[in-house]
């Protein structure tokens, strides 16, 4: 099974974090994401983000850290998910891929049903993270 690297922006603000609802479009249309995308083969994870970002949401972003990975499988194909810390200088006002987005603090997010299914699952797992340091 050939694997796709999938990437998304952990936007932090003011303790909250950005999230995008998608376009009613496909399967997972008008759920909650963590913006991103694919990469192309000849990206760079941080180039992807980057370009991702600047389509989705019109923003100019720096990437940070690595924060989390995982697995998902997405139409019969295996998906490798890397979520980055990332900053953004303004709020996004023009979004192409999103009807919306809004802030959330990680314990009021979105239920995990009105979020895309890779992204529950990853946001679980930070705010678990995040939510007990120790």
């Amino acid at each position: 099974m050939s694997q796709q690297r999938s990437l998304a922006a952990y936007i932090a603000k003011n303790g909250k974090i950005l999230l995008g609802r998608r376009n009613n479009v496909g399967d997972m249309g008008g759920r909650w994401e963590l913006p991103g995308g694919k990469a192309e083969l000849s990206e760079t994870d941080q180039e992807a983000l980057t370009r991702e970002l600047k389509e989705e949401l019109s923003v100019e972003a720096t990437i940070l850290d690595q924060i989390e990975a995982d697995k998902f499988i997405h139409d019969g194909r295996e998906h490798l998910l890397f979520v980055y810390a990332v900053t953004i200088e303004c709020e996004p006002t023009i979004l192409s891929e999103h009807q919306q987005v809004a802030w959330f603090s990680l314990n009021a997010l979105p239920n995990p049903s009105d979020l895309v299914d890779s992204d529950a699952r990853v946001l679980a797992k930070i705010a678990a993270k995040y939510q007990n340091p120790c």
